[in-house]
C-alpha cells in the first residue's frame, strides 16, 4: 500500500519545491511517498485538498528540464550506475508515476536504503527533478586484526550474511560477533576477546568489517572422568585419550565420544547413548570433563517379509552406526527400509515399524515387518511439459533409471527408483531449468502400472513457467577498471536469457581480467535483482559485485621439499613467475600442471604467504611451491595403485631433476591464498 502525503515548502527564491520520500517498512512493498497525489493511488492529506491540488498542479503539465541523482552525505560520488535505472530523463512531461517506477527501481535495484524525490519549478514550464538517495552499503571484504590464531579463511568460513558483495547489517555483524565467540570457546579460548569495527569508504556504499581479536591462552584440562551406567566394556584401545593438563577443545571431546560410541555399536549395544558435562573455570583458564555412557541393551533388528542380507542391514539401519532407539531413529529406519525394497523393485512396498522397546531390559529384539507387494520394473520414464532441454540430457542426469534391454545380472535388469530417488530427480528437473532461465519450474511426479501390471510408469509433469531475461547489466565495486572495460569481456547482453553457465563463464572472465595486473585476491559474486515481469517475461538486472583486493607483488620464491630434484631448474625451466612479478594464480596453476606432467612429482600445492605491510594497495607475498618426489622405482597409477618395480625405465630428460620413473595422472586447481 502506498501512503501519499503533500508537504510543500517554499525555497528562499519564493519557487514552490516539493519532496516525496521513501524508505524501508515492514509492509510487503516496503515505500513511503510524499508530495504528489495519484487518484487512483491511496492517499492521506496533511494539507487540505484544495491546497493539495493547487501545488500539484503547479507540476502537472509541466516538462521535466533536468534530472539528478544526489548520494545523501556524499554530493560529488558517481552516481551512473544509479541514474541509469531511472525511468525520468529530460524532456519528458512530468509524470508521477515515471517518478514512482524509478524509485521502485531503485530499490529493487539494491543501490539504495531510501530516497526521496525534490522538485523544483524551472521557468514557466519546467521542472528539476532531484533524487537525493541514502545508499545501501555492501561488503567488500571481512578482515581479521590483532591475534586471530586460526587461519583467515576458516574463520570467514563460520561468519553468515557477511560474504563480498551482501548488503551491509548490524544484525549480521553482531551474529558475526557471536559466533567467533563460539568458535573460540569451542577451541579452549575462554577467555578470548573479539570486537568489531565497520569501516566505510568515502561514499558510504563499500563497507570493511574488521574483528579485532585477542585470543587470551588456551584453556587446559583440570579433570576428566568417564562415567558408564549399565554394561561396560573394554576401552583400553579407544583413541585419542584425553590427558588432564593437555589444551582442551570441544573437537578432542567430540571425537573420544565417537570412539566410545563406535566401540559399544560393534557389541551391539545399538541404544548406547553417550554424552559430555564441560565445566570451564574461566578465572583459572581450566576445564573439567565428564563423559557419560549409557550402554541401553543388547539390540538384535529383525526384518520380517523381505530377504536382505546382514551387511545390507548394517548399511541400511541408522542403528548400526549412530546409536540411540527412540521414535524418531525407528521412523528413520523404517523410511530407509521403504527406500531398500523400493530400488529392488518393490515399489509399492509398506513397512511397519516396532514400537519404542523398554530399554532398561538387558536385550531386546525389534522387528519391522514388510509388505513387499508385487515385484515391478521400471519400463519408462516420461518428461511431459519441457521443450528448453533435451529429455534425453535430463534422463542420463537422474537417480531413477529404466529396465536395461539386456536380461543379464550384471545389467540394470529391473531399473532402480524410489520415493527419495524422485524426489531428487523432480529437483534435478528444476535446478536444469532454473539454470537455463525458467527460474518458477514446478515439477510433479506420478507414478502408474502398465496395462498388462508388470511394469512401472514414471511421468515427471513440469510446468516451466516464463524465462526470465536480463533488462540490465552493472557492476558494483570496481575502481580499478571501468564498467566500460569489464564489460568488453562479458559475452551476456540485455535481452539475453538469463543463463547460469553464460553467467559463470562471465565471472570467470571478470576474474582473469583482475588476475592478469596481478589483482590475484579479488573476489566477484553476481545476484539478480528481479526488476518485474513485462509482456509475460521476469525481467532481471545482473549485478556483479566486485571487491578487488590489493594488486600482489611476488616477494620471493621458495621450494620446499626437494630432496633430489634440482631447484635451480625448476625455477629456470618449470616456474612461470618470479621475484618483482605480479602475482597472477592462472600461472601458479599451469606451472603446478607442469610440474605434474614432468611424473616426478606425487605432490604439487603452491601457495602464499604475505610478507610486510601492505603500502599504497600494493602487498608483497612468499610463493611456496610445496612439492612430495616420488620414490625412484614407484609407479604411480591415476587410481592410486602403487607398485615397486625392480627394472624401471627413466623418463628422458628428468635425470637432472632426479624425478621418479613413473606416470601419475592428476588435476588440480588452486587458488593463492
Amino acid at each position: 500500500m502506498f501512503v501519499n502525503t503533500i508537504n510543500p515548502i517554499l525555497n528562499t527564491r519564493g519557487a514552490s519545491l516539493h519532496s516525496l520520500t521513501f524508505a524501508p517498512g515492514p509492509s510487503s512493498l516496503p515505500l513511503r511517498f510524499r508530495a504528489f497525489v495519484l487518484g487512483f493511488l491511496f492517499c492521506t492529506f496533511v494539507l487540505s485538498p484544495s491546497a493539495a491540488a493547487s501545488e500539484v498542479g503547479d507540476f502537472l503539465g509541466r516538462r521535466v528540464t533536468r534530472v539528478e541523482v544526489v548520494i545523501e552525505g556524499a554530493p560529488n560520488a558517481n552516481t551512473s550506475e544509479m541514474k541509469s535505472l531511472l525511468d525520468v530523463a529530460a524532456g519528458q512531461d512530468y509524470s508521477p508515476v515515471r517518478i514512482h517506477d524509478s524509485l521502485l527501481r531503485l530499490y529493487r535495484s539494491g543501490l539504495i536504503s531510501g530516497a526521496r524525490v525534490d522538485g523544483v519549478n524551472d521557468g514557466a514550464n519546467g521542472v528539476v527533478l532531484q533524487f537525493v538517495v541514502k545508499p545501501q552499503a555492501r561488503i567488500e571484504n571481512v578482515g581479521f586484526e590483532g591475534t586471530p590464531v586460526f587461519p583467515p579463511a576458516e574463520l570467514r568460513a563460520r561468519l553468515n550474511q557477511l560474504d563480498p558483495g551482501e548488503r551491509l547489517s548490524l544484525g549480521a555483524v553482531t551474529r558475526g560477533l557471536g559466533d567467533l565467540n563460539s568458535y573460540y570457546s569451542a577451541r579452549g579460548y575462554y577467555q578470548a576477546k573479539i570486537a568489531y569495527e565497520i569501516r566505510l569508504d568515502p561514499t558510504s556504499t563499500r563497507a570493511s568489517v574488521v574483528y579485532t581479536i585477542t585470543p587470551g591462552e588456551q584453556a587446559r584440562v583440570s579433570s576428566y572422568k568417564l562415567n558408564v551406567k549399565g554394561k561396560e566394556i573394554d576401552l583400553s584401545k579407544v583413541t585419542p585419550k584425553i590427558i588432564e593438563g593437555q589444551p582442551f577443545s570441544q573437537t578432542l571431546v567430540q571425537e573420544a565420544m565417537d570412539h566410545i560410541r563406535d566401540g559399544y555399536l560393534k557389541e551391539g549395544y545399538l541404544a548406547v547413548r553417550v554424552t559430555n558435562n564441560i565445566s570451564p573455570d574461566t578465572n583459572a583458564n581450566q576445564v573439567a570433563v565428564v563423559i557419560n555412557v549409557e550402554s541401553g541393551p543388547r539390540v538384535d533388528i529383525v526384518v520380517s517379509g523381505l530377504d536382505i542380507k546382514p551387511k545390507d542391514k548394517t548399511k541400511v539401519l541408522p542403528f548400526y552406526t549412530q546409536g540411540g532407539i527412540d521414535e524418531f531413529t525407528l521412523e528413520e529406519g523404517r523410511r530407509s527400509l521403504l527406500d531398500y525394497a523400493q530400488r529392488q523393485g518393490y515399489f509399492f512396498a509398506s513397512v511397519n515399524r516396532p514400537d519404542v522397546p523398554d530399554l532398561s531390559q538387558p536385550s531386546v529384539t525389534l522387528t519391522y515387518t514388510v509388505d513387499p507387494g508385487k515385484r515391478y520394473k521400471l519400463a519408462n520414464i516420461e518428461i511431459h511439459g519441457v521443450d528448453a532441454i533435451p529429455h534425453r540430457t535430463l534422463e542420463d542426469q537422474m537417480k531413477s533409471k529404466m529396465a536395461s534391454p539386456i536380461p543379464l545380472p550384471f545389467f540394470n535388469s529391473r531399473g532402480i527408483t524410489s520415493d527419495d530417488m524422485l524426489r531428487q530427480d523432480a529437483n534435478l528437473v528444476s535446478k536444469r531449468l532454473r539454470a537455463v532461465g525458467y527460474r518458477r519450474a514446478h515439477v510433479d511426479v506420478r507414478r502408474g502400472v502398465s496395462l498388462k501390471g508388470d511394469s512401472l510408469i514414471i511421468t515427471f509433469e513440469v510446468e516451466q513457467g516464463p524465462r526470465t531475461y536480463v533488462e540490465d547489466i552493472g557492476m558494483r565495486g570496481n575502481q580499478v577498471m571501468t564498467t566500460a572495460e569489464l564489460s568488453k569481456v562479458l559475452t551476456i547482453k540485455p535481452g539475453d536469457p538469463l543463463i547460469e553457465s553464460v553467467v559463470t563463464n562471465d565471472t570467470d572472465q571478470l576474474l582473469a581480467a583482475y588476475n592478469r595486473p596481478g589483482f590475484a585476491s579479488a573476489e566477484i559474486v553476481y545476484d539478480a535483482v528481479d526488476m518485474g515481469s513485462v509482456d509475460g517475461q521476469d525481467r532481471v538486472r545482473l549485478l556483479f559485485n566486485i571487491t578487488e583486493g590489493n594488486r600482489v607483488r611476488i616477494h620471493g620464491v621458495n621450494t620446499r621439499g626437494a630432496a633430489v630434484t634440482d631447484t635451480g631448474r625448476l625455477t629456470r625451466d618449470f616456474y612461470l613467475f618470479k621475484s618483482g612479478d605480479w602475482l597472477r594464480t592462472d600461472l601458479l596453476q599451469e606451472t603446478e600442471r607442469q610440474l605434474y606432467e614432468t611424473n616426478a612429482f606425487n605432490s604439487v600445492t603452491i601457495n602464499s604467504d604475505l610478507t610486510g605491510q601492505v603500502v599504497s594497495g600494493i602487498e608483497e607475498r612468499d610463493i611456496i611451491v610445496n612439492v612430495l618426489e616420488s620414490k625412484r622405482r614407484d609407479v604411480v597409477y591415476g587410481l592410486g595403485y602403487q607398485t615397486n618395480t625392480a627394472n624401471s625405465k627413466t623418463i628422458p630428460g628428468l635425470n637432472s631433476l632426479g624425478g621418479v620413473r613413473g606416470y601419475r595422472k592428476h588435476s588440480n586447481t588452486r587458488r593463492a591464498e
